[in-house]
């Protein structure tokens, strides 16, 4: 299912949905002529994604989502913008050192190098680049501060902090006599991936009280429990 819907940026464009074959969406955008349209989509009406920036020379300007299939219902809507670099929204408010961010927005360059994101004073390195996605790694000297992008045409920063945070060790014991070849970490993560074959800092050792092993807690780690294979 396709909802359309007009933005509130500066003026509201209309717009009409047409499936094509292979799951995909046209989106016709009709506002304004010489004008700059942004195009989101969303499967909640909560978070939206920025799809596209159009510039909408007659008035009217068709665009393809080729992204919607196998996706049970898509919402979209699109806005008036200016011509400004700017950040809608993270994928993400907070993340340590060394993890990925997606940094959603207009205006940005698709080309890596000439974008500059920096978190706090450091600068992050840049992974992918489009005109409404930067992938980013947070930087390992970076501290909570205002996130900023520069591009060519020109700089903003997010009036939230991002938030750095750091790795909490943990430990587990086995019960004595249980060799380390015999078991997996469960249950840590939301997607049930062992941590055996999710770490590789892993490591067991024939300690008296049995094998023992050091992990990163996970951001969702519940109940840390062990199971023989």
């Amino acid at each position: 299912m396709a909802v359309a819907s007009g933005g509130a940026e500066t003026n509201a464009p209309s717009l009409r949905l047409d499936r094509l074959p292979g799951s995909r969406i046209q989106i016709t955008v009709t506002g304004e002529a010489q004008r700059f349209h942004r195009v989101d989509a969303s499967s909640n009406l909560v978070s939206w994604r920025p799809l596209a920036v159009l510039t909408n020379t007659t008035g009217t300007i068709p665009f393809v989502d080729t992204n919607a299939a196998g996706i049970p219902q898509r919402f979209y809507r699109a806005a008036e913008v200016a011509l400004a670099t700017g950040v809608t929204s993270l994928s993400q408010p907070n993340g340590s050192a060394g993890s990925q961010i997606e940094i959603f927005g207009q205006f940005f360059d698709g080309r890596p190098g000439d974008n500059v994101v920096r978190i706090g004073d450091v600068t992050a390195r840049i992974i992918e680049a489009s005109a409404t996605r930067l992938l980013v790694e947070v930087p390992t000297n970076a501290t909570t501060g205002p996130l900023a992008v520069t591009t060519p045409g020109g700089e903003t920063t997010m009036k939230e902090f991002f938030v750095v945070t750091a790795p909490v060790p943990g430990t587990f014991a086995p019960p004595a006599g249980l060799n380390g070849a015999q078991f997996d970490l469960v249950n840590a993560y939301s997607d049930g991936v062992p941590l055996r074959r999710r770490i590789p800092r892993i490591f067991f050792s024939s300690a008296a009280a049995g094998p023992s092993s050091t992990w990163p807690s996970p951001p969702t780690a519940s109940t840390k429990t062990f199971s023989s294979r």
